[in-house]
């Protein structure tokens, strides 16, 4: 008797950012992406998306970048059955083992959102490296891209980014809008549609 099993998996589209950041001089930078459901306020429901170190020339800046860099997710394309039988098999060393794979899968990196669609608010901000970041922060950042560090941390030095986690939403804010009317920041509105089980 031959059966067949399915399993339904959220997944979506890949995609890239795709930046204009206009600059006043030669300057390193944090760009940090979020994203939140429209018309919903407070820090508890901010997504981050991605955050990156750039350095900028004066004038206009087009950066793009893939969403599979942001530093949460997972880097390693290998499955948990793939991971156990190359530990079984003598391919990975136990601290290997338990570093590979770790963080937050690609294919969870967008919110389900509806059928009909569900408005969100992609939010960018660039934020100024902290004197004590100066020096080794491209070194840092170079080290720590190929980890998940946010949800790992770092097996050597220190973390690439000396700010909290989340920041600047790490704090609660009572008016989304009093935040967003600054220089440094942008926002998009999005719609994220759910295709269904159905689509290729």
């Amino acid at each position: 008797v031959k059966k067949t099993l399915k399993q339904n998996r959220l997944n979506h589209y890949t995609f890239k950012y795709r930046l204009n950041i206009k600059s006043t001089s030669d300057t390193a930078g944090i760009v940090r992406i979020f994203l939140k459901p429209f018309g919903i306020d407070g820090n508890r429901m901010m997504f981050e998306m991605d955050h990156f170190h750039v350095k900028l020339k004066p004038g206009p800046n087009i950066i793009e970048r893939d969403e599979a860099l942001a530093p949460h997710l997972s880097k390693s394309g290998l499955s948990v059955a793939d991971l156990q039988d190359q530990l079984m098999s003598g391919q990975l060393s136990k601290e290997q083992f338990d570093w590979a794979g770790c963080g937050w899968p690609v294919s969870l990196n967008v919110p389900r959102g509806k059928a009909g669609g569900m408005r969100w608010q992609l939010v960018v901000m660039v934020s100024s490296i902290l004197m004590k970041e100066k020096g080794r922060v491209i070194e840092q950042w170079e080290s720590a891209k190929n980890n998940s560090w946010p949800y790992c941390g770092v097996r050597t030095g220190s973390l690439p980014d000396k700010r909290p986690l989340g920041f600047p939403f790490d704090r609660n804010f009572l008016n989304f809008s009093t935040l967003i009317d600054r220089p440094n920041w942008a926002l998009v509105y999005v719609n994220i549609r759910h295709l269904g089980s159905n689509s290729k």
